[in-house]
């Protein structure tokens, strides 16, 4: 169709990559370590994707590969965005609590939370970077995810998850410059 296609990935999978990374005019792969050992954080991918943005090709498709909140999810964020706790006795903690979830278990979910609440900060600054673009063209920003994971809410058990509403029940993000709003 005459894109020209930016593969932008963090999360090291030969699989993926291959797949899809393959088909990219460029590829760029800032994570090198695989799996639940990796440390490398998503905004890693903020200089190439500002470069992509900036590309003047007028037809372009950019996919960001984000490691996203695979475990382990302590690795997926800064410090700075360490504000859920033990003791932070917030609805859901003190729910986890009343049904005997297992503190290892608790405090995994705070960690996941804590991982998302920065993935939301990260996609927050990639759609505003696109929006402030004052570039008069179509534009569109589209997030989905492949799975989500359990922590606690309806098991006892933290970690992917298919027969939990968790693990399946992921959000999606559909933003255009020109789509209206009804």
């Amino acid at each position: 169709a005459g894109y020209k296609i930016y593969w932008l990935s963090n999360q090291d999978d030969t699989y993926l990559s291959s797949l899809f990374g393959s088909y990219a005019d460029h590829a760029i792969y800032k994570n090198n370590r695989s799996g639940r050992s990796s440390t490398s954080l998503d905004e890693s991918l903020i200089p190439a994707y500002q470069q992509a943005l900036a590309d003047p090709d007028p037809k372009k498709l950019i996919i960001l590969h984000l490691i996203g909140v695979h475990p382990n999810y302590q690795e997926r964020y800064p410090t700075a965005f360490n504000k859920f706790t033990s003791n932070s006795n917030d609805h859901v903690e003190l729910e986890l609590k009343s049904r005997n979830i297992d503190p290892w278990i608790r405090s995994l979910r705070n960690d996941y939370d804590n991982a998302v609440l920065y993935e939301d900060s990260l996609l927050a600054q990639f759609l505003d970077t696109l929006r402030s673009d004052q570039v008069p063209d179509f534009r569109s920003f589209t997030v989905v995810s492949d799975h989500g994971n359990e922590v606690g809410h309806e098991l006892d058990y933290a970690g992917h998850s298919p027969n939990t509403k968790a693990g399946y029940q992921v959000p999606v993000i559909m933003w255009s410059d020109n789509l209206k709003m009804t």
